[in-house]
């Protein structure tokens, strides 16, 4: 396995991993929009698949991406999502809340109060709501379990997200270095 050359380095500690993961994952989001279905073939398949996953929709080869839409940091959650999909030509609108956790624990409530949050913009709309924790822990501890649980979140391990050992890179340098390296 390679190292990430974008990820890693002499650095002590995190060095705002979190930040990059909201840069990275945000850029990985929009590419799953079929307006890129016909340039970097495999980026674009990569792509879908994340987006897939987060939609835990395991069947999308027929599914349109319409539009995605992203935001960092609106009401401290660290990435939300807006989604048009249409399936068999019916538009479909999802919405995504993402908590990264790299190294730390959740805390104060967080999950609880960013979930209300979400749920109070989103009360009148026609939204399909997805709750996501992505962990760089290979194995969450049973309190981050616990408190996904509780709040109605996915807790995604980083690697069950998307597998770095897909032995084909994709067209993107800023991809493979992210998600196809070991970091």
């Amino acid at each position: 396995m390679n190292v990430s050359l974008l990820m890693k380095d002499s650095s002590y500690g995190d060095c705002q991993k979190e930040t990059m993961l909201d840069f990275i994952l945000s850029w990985t989001l929009r590419r799953a929009s079929s307006a890129y279905a016909n340039e970097k073939t495999i980026l674009y398949n990569y792509c879908r698949e994340i987006l897939f996953r987060l939609l835990d929709i395991k069947e999308y080869d027929n599914i349109e991406v319409c539009s995605v839409e992203t935001w960092k940091q609106w009401e401290h959650i660290d990435l939300h999502t807006n989604i048009e999909l249409s399936i068999n030509g019916k538009p479909e609108w999802h919405a995504i809340l993402i908590e990264n956790k790299i190294y730390t624990p959740t805390h104060d409530d967080q999950l609880k109060r960013y979930r209300q949050i979400f749920d109070e913009a989103y009360k009148d709309g026609n939204f399909c709501l997805h709750y996501v924790l992505i962990t760089c822990h290979e194995s969450p501890s049973e309190q981050l379990r616990h408190d996904c649980s509780e709040n109605g979140f996915i807790c995604l391990p980083i690697l069950d997200l998307f597998p770095n050992d897909r032995g084909k890179d994709s067209e993107s340098d800023i991809f493979n270095e992210f998600w196809l390296r070991e970091w």
